[in-house]
């Protein structure tokens, strides 16, 4: 019998949202607003692939924060004021890429090369884009969903 690797996306959201132009513009005038339009995308990414999305933001509190993460949402996480994403995603990859199939996705070189020294495989946000709409346009092909 074969294990079952379970495939996990780790992303640095203000990554993502300021490699796009649209969600950088949205950032400047309402970054909640920018975060939940990433975080819809890649929750669409997560129902039509077989793959786990949890997205890391710099936080604010004193404490890290967790939202979604249950029954098919993907996990968004927030670091502590003190602690910065690019390290809580480190050590998250770190963690599960001894046991699963662990991609990061970042234009932070530092991160994805740390991640990467930990046995994560590394994308820019870019691939991660071209990979998210390939995946989308396939199944909306597959399932007669007209795009909006």
């Amino acid at each position: 019998m074969v294990a079952f690797m379970a495939a996990i996306l780790f992303v640095d959201g203000h990554s993502a949202v300021f490699a796009d132009p649209v969600l950088s513009a949205i950032h400047a005038e309402e970054p909640r607003k920018a975060r939940q339009q990433l975080v819809g995308w890649l929750g669409a990414y997560q129902d039509a692939s077989e793959v786990s999305v949890v997205v890391v933001f710099d936080g604010s509190q004193s404490q890290r924060h967790t939202e979604g993460g249950t029954e098919g949402e993907i996990l968004v996480v927030y670091s502590e004021s003190s602690v910065s994403a690019d390290a809580i995603i480190e050590e998250m990859a770190g963690r599960q890429a001894a046991k699963h199939q662990v991609t990061v996705a970042s234009n932070d070189r530092l991160v994805l090369d740390g991640c990467s020294a930990k046995g994560a495989s590394a994308t820019s946000i870019t691939q991660l884009r071209e990979e998210v709409d390939q995946v989308l346009a396939r199944f909306q092909k597959r399932w007669g969903i007209q795009s909006n």
